[in-house]
């Protein structure tokens, strides 16, 4: 029984206490996961200090109506990002959200201007034919075998010329539906309307892909796509659906681009899709220097347009608008 118990004894290595240099690597990791996680929060916290007592812009920036501005607008590119994030998940690209959104603004706009459709009619058409090029991105991607970084690339090039043949460069304001224009543009309880859409979309998104069964098959799909069809996940169809909601979130996105406007801008397409962004030497002067020529006249204020009449009291637009966002 001694020697049992001796055999045992000496059989079991004394575990060594942590040393100093264990809790500084330990201390050091969660350190590093904090900065990783929050970097971009801190950036965003960083800049908006600088602009707020920077003496060029602490006058104007930090004020409620600029948040409120600002909050309002970025919301739009929100529902844009959740857009991506639903293919991004299974490991795919869709780089056409931003023209998706430019075509489905446009539409909706000339459906009610040139057409005279009713508001829901437009909306649910816009939103629909985001789906449809989703659908199309995803048929591509998923049962041909495209690489979705061709794809999407190839199909916003596409879009930005329907876009551009549509319209005819020219911005559409007149007979756009005030309820639309005044959802856009108003405020709830001194927030803007389209934060709480964005706030929505979001709380929609991450239930889809946290606590639902297509969401953690998605993750299976990005995680390694292989295994997930072994385990008899239909892969092809799951990546499909992605694109469609990436779609449908991009249609939905532009429909929010004409409330909050008040009208269907096509070169908004520029900072809605990168690759069509002017070249450096022209940047500055195409995104902070109005497009308004000295015979250009606004449009008319009665027609759903949120721009202020000119003092002429001209109301022929001879020239597109600028976008109301600051970049």
């Amino acid at each position: 029984m001694s020697l049992t118990n001796e055999a045992t004894t000496t059989s079991t290595p004394p575990t060594s206490p942590p040393t100093r240099s264990t809790d500084a690597n330990a201390r050091r990791d969660r350190i590093l996961e904090f900065v990783e996680r929050y970097a971009l929060v801190m950036l965003f916290a960083l800049t908006f200090l600088f602009f707020s007592v920077w003496s060029k812009t602490s006058g104007t920036f930090p004020t409620a109506a600029n948040i409120r501005n600002v909050l309002g607008d970025q919301a739009v590119v929100g529902i844009l990002s959740l857009a991506i994030i639903i293919p991004l998940v299974c490991g795919e690209f869709d780089f056409s959200v931003g023209s998706i959104a430019a075509l489905s603004q446009v539409l909706c706009a000339g459906w009610m201007s040139r057409l005279g459709a009713p508001l829901p009619l437009a909306i649910l058409g816009a939103v629909g034919v985001g789906a449809l090029i989703g659908l199309s991105n995803g048929n591509t991607v998923s049962r041909i075998g495209v690489n979705s970084l061709i794809v999407t690339l190839g199909v916003s090039s596409v879009l930005v010329g329907l876009v551009e043949w549509y319209t005819k460069g020219q911005t559409i304001v007149l007979h756009i539906s005030k309820d639309l224009t005044n959802l856009g543009s108003g405020n709830w309880l001194g927030i803007p309307r389209t934060l709480y859409f964005l706030a929505v979309v979001a709380v929609v998104v991450y239930y889809v892909l946290e606590h639902t069964p297509y969401g953690r098959y998605l993750h299976s799909i990005g995680s390694n796509r292989d295994a997930a069809r072994l385990v008899g996940l239909r892969v092809e169809w799951l990546v499909l659906l992605s694109f469609v909601f990436s779609g449908l979130l991009a249609g939905l996105a532009g429909v929010m681009l004409v409330a909050r406007n008040g009208n269907a801008d096509p070169h908004c397409r520029r900072w809605l899709r990168p690759s069509s962004a002017p070249p450096p030497s022209n940047r500055a002067a195409s995104m902070w220097s109005a497009p308004w020529s000295p015979s250009s006249s606004w449009p008319s204020p009665s027609a759903g347009s949120r721009w202020p009449a000119s003092p002429t009291g001209s109301t022929t637009c001879s020239t597109a608008p600028p976008c109301s966002w600051p970049w």
